[in-house]
């Protein structure tokens, strides 16, 4: 059991509550258990058995599986996370047990105590990366869709981080002036940082063909083949932020290479940095994996609709979206005039 994630990432005490807050419960083989949006009332963790989810496919009275989980799953409405899966059937496919929480309990839990929340929101972003790496497997996809954004999904961090956090990045961080075509990540190499577009803008591509030639890994000049560009990055938004869920992603692990395509610049802050900062503050930790929660949950839902499957969004996602947007960028700009604030006086940010 101790290649359980929950033990990986979960204190002892973490556990303790979870099972004195808990029930267990039991679903039959071939039991609809619920709706994620109607299972408002009951959340938890699936301690043995297996259970399949479903969506809409293409037409709205056609449902089709696209994943199977086992125990060490959350199961439920995870708050923050409320429209991820809204409209997933799930059903049971052999007995199975689970550990029944009640949301109040929960959220209280989540409201007042730091440490665990960070932990919770932890598990719950590596949970959703590992559901990613098992979709993007199943439906043979190419690893780099990972590396696609969009609206909802860039404006994520600026929009939730809070002052506190933006002042630590700039306090910690490096502006770095880059010119037209300059290499920010070679491919294959360890992604040691977490880069902010602050101005111009990055093409993200990855070889045509892996290498696996250790020549190639070491010297990238005497690759012959042109990359493939498959993402481009501008103002605001962030690349290396996956990196730190986990320090591996076995498939997709620093396949991309990053090359600014006119006179860029960054903030830089070093990984190290950053995984000491997750470590030792709780609150940092929580806004920071609460984030990488919604950003992850963003992606694995608009691969799901590019394959067919229809994912319902929020009441009233437009404007949702547009509020966010806009927060984003209001967090962004006060980012930014700190930053010159700090090149102009020369004064350390304080945080």
């Amino acid at each position: 059991m101790m290649d359980s994630l929950l033990f990986q990432i979960m204190s002892s005490d973490d556990i303790d509550w979870l099972i004195a807050a808990g029930k267990v419960q039991e679903w039959l083989p071939n039991q609809e258990v619920t709706q994620s949006s109607n299972f408002s009332n009951q959340v938890g963790l699936l301690l043995d058995g297996q259970f399949t989810i479903a969506l809409p496919y293409q037409a709205k009275d056609s449902l089709k599986e696209f994943a199977q989980l086992s125990r060490d799953v959350w199961v439920g409405v995870v708050p923050s996370l409320e429209a991820f899966l809204s409209t997933a059937t799930l059903q049971a496919k052999t007995r199975c047990q689970w550990l029944a929480i009640d949301p109040i309990q929960l959220a209280d839990k989540l409201a007042q105590d730091a440490t665990f929340t960070a932990h919770f929101y932890q598990y719950q972003a590596v949970l959703i990366m590992q559901r990613l790496q098992a979709l993007i497997m199943q439906f043979k996809l190419h690893p780099t869709v990972l590396y696609q954004t969009n609206i909802k999904e860039a404006s994520s961090l600026f929009a939730e981080l809070q002052a506190s956090d933006l002042d630590w990045l700039i306090a910690v961080g490096q502006r770095q002036q880059l010119p037209s075509a300059s290499v920010l990540q070679t491919t294959d190499r360890p992604i040691e940082a977490l880069q902010i577009v602050l101005e111009g803008a990055l093409s993200l591509s990855v070889p045509s063909e892996p290498s696996n030639n250790l020549a190639d890994v070491l010297f990238p000049v005497s690759t012959l083949q042109e990359p493939e560009e498959i993402a481009r990055l501008a103002r605001g938004d962030v690349f290396g932020e996956m990196q730190l869920i986990q320090p591996k992603f076995g498939m997709f692990n620093h396949r991309v290479q990053v090359q600014t395509i006119r006179d860029t610049e960054i903030l830089s802050i070093p990984r190290w940095r950053i995984v000491s900062k997750l470590l030792h503050d709780s609150e940092f930790a929580t806004h920071f994996y609460q984030v990488l929660a919604v950003l992850l949950a963003g992606k694995y839902q608009t691969i799901l609709s590019r394959l067919g499957f229809i994912v319902q969004a929020e009441e009233s996602s437009s404007d949702r979206v547009l509020t966010k947007v806009a927060r984003a960028e209001t967090n962004f700009e006060w980012m930014l005039q700190r930053i010159q604030t700090k090149v102009v006086t020369g004064r350390t940010i304080q945080w």
